[in-house]
């Protein structure tokens, strides 16, 4: 297909594969992005790289001005100004329990919601943690991206029906909610949508 471009992501490649590329000719944007700063900057290098640099700009406002009205309104929507507790599912029990701590969108995403990640203060970027370290943190929201079996419903029961987990607010109130991975977990424009989804939630 002869691209004039190729736009490599480094959540799934790594230097190696870019250098081969440009080996061979190819011209590659290699590009990344864990928190909203990055995202701008991945939509601004790429649109440079395909002289769009103008409608990138455009981009990164309209993403801006939506989550400064999304804030606001999450503040006036706050009870007395309580942060609700969250935690950010990214894949099922069977796997082992990932999420997102500081530094990453995830956590930026509470933060603009007016709300507290649970594992914001104990590390940063992505890791696995327990059923346990999650059942302590008590959270008042558990938000999962993973769809087990393809089915959100049976994924959103599947952590209702964990051991222990009756315990946690999020369970005793039917407080936890499934939202498609590639609206929330994709490192780009879409991240709006996804705010938007957990705003309603």
């Amino acid at each position: 297909y002869k691209p004039n471009i190729i736009i490599v992501d480094k959540m799934t490649q790594n230097q190696n594969v870019v250098d081969d590329l440009r080996k061979i000719g190819f011209n590659v944007v290699y590009t990344g992005a864990n928190t909203f700063s990055e995202v701008y900057s991945k939509i601004e290098t790429i649109s440079l790289a395909i002289n769009k640099l103008d409608d990138g700009k455009k981009l990164i406002d309209s993403m801006q001005n939506e989550i400064k009205m999304l804030h606001s309104q999450a503040k006036e929507a706050s009870v007395n100004n309580k942060k609700n507790k969250i935690y950010f599912e990214i894949s099922p029990l069977e796997y082992g329990l990932w999420t997102g701590g500081n530094n990453t969108f995830f956590n930026e995403i509470s933060e603009f919601l007016n709300c507290e990640n649970i594992f914001a203060k104990d590390f940063s970027g992505w890791a696995q943690v327990s059923q346990e370290q999650v059942i302590k943190s008590n959270p008042d929201y558990i938000i999962t991206v993973s769809n087990i079996q393809n089915n959100p419903e049976f994924t959103v029961n599947e952590i209702k029906r964990r051991t222990g987990w009756d315990n946690i607010s999020a369970v005793q109130n039917d407080k936890v909610f499934y939202i498609d991975s590639d609206v929330l977990s994709r490192p780009g424009p879409r991240l709006i949508d996804g705010i938007k989804l957990m705003y309603n939630c």
